[in-house]
């Protein structure tokens, strides 16, 4: 099984709201004249390569669309993290233009999101998106909550430590611009 086909189970609707947030970041990067991809299908859009007649990848493009997503969107877990059980992480989305890994948090409910970020903060540390330039998107009721704003000033002083590169950036979805984002990245 490919990571791109493993389900979740939904207990608390967590899962299908993140895949309705998952569609408008994407909707605002293709406002921005940028391109997110998640998806082999998404990999090969963005190069232009030939579908099938049923829309999938082509079997001659699959191994290079997959080996366009390790590193980008895939990130294999190493150390502590695989004698946890991590197989690998994957990120919200990645933007070839920028050379950037996205991660989106929102939502408007308490709980598992501010739980993912302060484990984000771990993996940021211990360089699970390699070189990358990395956006924490936060959008909706998420953008200014007080997780948010405790993440943020966590990330700055382990920035100002040497700790997390200084290619991680907190960004609020109602303030995402394409210069914003281009400027972040270069």
């Amino acid at each position: 099984m490919t990571y791109e086909n493993q389900t979740q189970k939904d207990q608390h609707g967590a899962a299908r709201s993140g895949v309705q947030r998952e569609k408008l970041l994407k909707e605002t990067f293709k406002q921005l004249d940028l391109t997110l991809v998640k998806n082999a299908l998404e990999v090969a859009q963005h190069f232009n390569l030939e579908l099938t007649k049923s829309g999938r990848v082509k079997a001659k493009d699959v191994a290079f669309c997959q080996a366009f997503l390790d590193g980008t969107v895939k990130h294999d877990a190493s150390g502590d993290y695989k004698e946890a059980g991590w197989h690998f992480f994957l990120s919200d989305g990645y933007c070839p233009q920028l050379d950037a890994v996205v991660e989106l948090k929102g939502g408007d409910k308490s709980g598992t999101t501010e739980e993912k970020v302060f484990f984000d903060l771990m993996k940021l540390e211990d360089g699970c998106y390699g070189d990358h330039t990395v956006f924490y998107i936060f959008e909706g009721k998420k953008e200014d909550d007080k997780t948010t704003k405790l993440f943020e000033k966590r990330l700055l002083q382990k920035q100002a430590q040497g700790l997390i590169r200084k290619n991680v950036y907190v960004i609020r979805h109602s303030e995402m611009t394409k210069e914003l984002l281009t400027d972040l990245a270069s």
